[in-house]
């Protein structure tokens, strides 16, 4: 008699009762006029979905972090410039204002480890910057000038 009281026991917990099945340090819901969409945060375990128009990795911490370094030993660049994707995966735009005939701004891209990866010069308001080929990891942009002013930025390479 008890076998059966425990079997159906097991059977109703296991069909009535749901549970969480990943462990999540926050979750919720976002709503706009476009669309809804459920998230959850720090989930272990996940299967990525992309096509031509998104890219979702869900319970994944993705980075997004757009930082500019500010220098206090050298003058910052009179200029506005935005530097985005960030992270980027591909390629980087450095898009600068309308610098006028006589500027000339040179750029190089430095690993952690300084260790130069890139130099090239700035010849366009917008410059468009390969990574595909580098590795995974943190990079710092620094566009200078021939006076030494200069901006650095810092890029994450997922």
């Amino acid at each position: 008699m008890n076998k059966y009281i425990l079997t159906y026991v097991l059977l109703f917990l296991y069909f009535y009762i749901s549970a969480q099945s990943a462990v999540l340090s926050s979750g919720g819901n976002a709503k706009s006029t476009s669309g809804s969409v459920s998230y959850s945060v720090g989930q272990a375990f996940v299967e990525p979905f992309s096509n031509t128009a998104i890219s979702i990795s869900p319970g994944v911490q993705q980075p997004f972090e757009i930082s500019e370094i500010v220098d206090t030993k050298n003058v910052l660049l009179p200029y506005q410039i935005k530097v985005f994707p960030n992270p980027a995966t591909d390629h980087i735009n450095i898009m600068t204002e309308d610098l006028g005939i006589n500027t000339h701004l040179k750029g190089v891209l430095t690993h952690t480890d300084s260790k130069t990866v890139l130099e090239f010069d700035l010849n366009a308001s917008v410059y468009t910057l390969e990574v595909d080929q580098l590795p995974a990891g943190i990079y710092f942009l620094t566009i200078f000038n021939p006076k030494n002013q200069r901006r650095t930025f810092k890029i994450v390479k997922p």
